[in-house]
C-alpha cells in the first residue's frame, strides 16, 4: 500500500462497518499484516510494481484475474499505477462491475517529449502511454488522482471523463491558504519542502 496505507485502512474499515466483505489482495508486507490482524481477509498475491520481467508481469495479471473470478468481486480498489493497470484488465476479464484506481503521479506519461528527452526516456514514455491506452478503455473504471494536473491530463488522453475522476484532497495543496507573499521576503529564505518519494521523483 505504501503512501496509500492510511487511506486503504480507512476505506477497509468503513466498508466492513457497512457490512461489506473486504478482501486484501497483495504481497506479504507489514501494512498487509497490520490490516489482516484487524480481521480482514487477506490473500497473498504477488503484485510487484517494480517487476521488469514480462513473464512475472503476466503471472501477476493472471493471479489477480483468478482471484477476482474466485471471489466474484463487486468492487475492486487498486492503489498505484501498475496495480491499477492489472486491476483494469483483470477486472474487465473477470466481469467486475466497478474498478476504482488510486493513481500515483502521471509525470512520466505526461512528458511532452520536447527538449532534451533521451531515446530511452522517449521509448519508455511511449510504451507506458500505449499500455495505459490499452488498459483504461472500459466504462466500469473510476479514478482518484493526487493532483488536478493528473486528472486533467487523463481526461485529455481519453482515459477518463470528468464524471469518472476525483482528486484526493489530502494530497493536494490548498492554494487559498498557501499563496506568495505580497512583498519580497528578507534574505536568506529558508525553504521547507515536505513531500513523499523525494528520491522516486529524482529530487535527491
Amino acid at each position: 500500500p505504501g503512501i496509500f496505507f492510511a487511506r486503504l485502512q480507512q476505506l477497509a474499515r468503513g466498508a466492513q462497518a457497512r457490512g461489506h466483505r473486504v478482501t486484501l489482495l497483495c504481497p506479504e508486507t507489514s501494512p498487509a499484516r497490520a490490516l489482516a490482524s484487524e480481521g480482514f481477509e487477506w490473500q497473498n498475491i504477488s503484485l510487484d510494481s517494480k517487476a521488469s520481467n514480462p513473464f512475472q508481469q503476466i503471472w501477476n495479471l493472471l493471479s489477480l484475474f483468478m482471484a477476482l473470478r474466485r471471489l466474484r468481486a463487486g468492487v475492486v480498489h487498486a492503489f498505484g499505477n501498475r496495480t491499477s493497470i492489472y486491476a483494469a484488465l483483470a477486472g474487465r476479464w473477470a466481469g467486475v462491475p466497478l474498478v476504482v484506481s488510486s493513481m500515483n503521479t502521471l509525470a512520466t506519461v505526461a512528458m511532452s517529449g520536447e527538449g532534451k528527452e533521451t531515446p530511452r526516456a522517449k521509448f519508455r514514455r511511449l510504451a507506458v502511454t500505449s499500455v495505459f491506452n490499452w488498459a483504461f478503455t472500459a466504462k466500469n473504471l473510476r479514478f482518484i488522482f493526487q493532483s488536478r494536473d493528473d486528472q486533467e491530463f487523463s481526461i485529455r488522453q481519453g482515459w477518463a471523463t470528468p464524471e469518472s475522476t476525483e482528486v484526493m484532497p489530502a494530497l493536494t495543496v490548498d492554494t487559498r491558504s498557501f499563496v506568495p507573499p505580497k512583498e519580497e521576503p528578507a534574505l536568506p529564505v529558508r525553504i521547507l519542502f515536505p513531500a513523499n518519494y523525494l528520491k522516486h521523483y529524482g529530487l535527491c
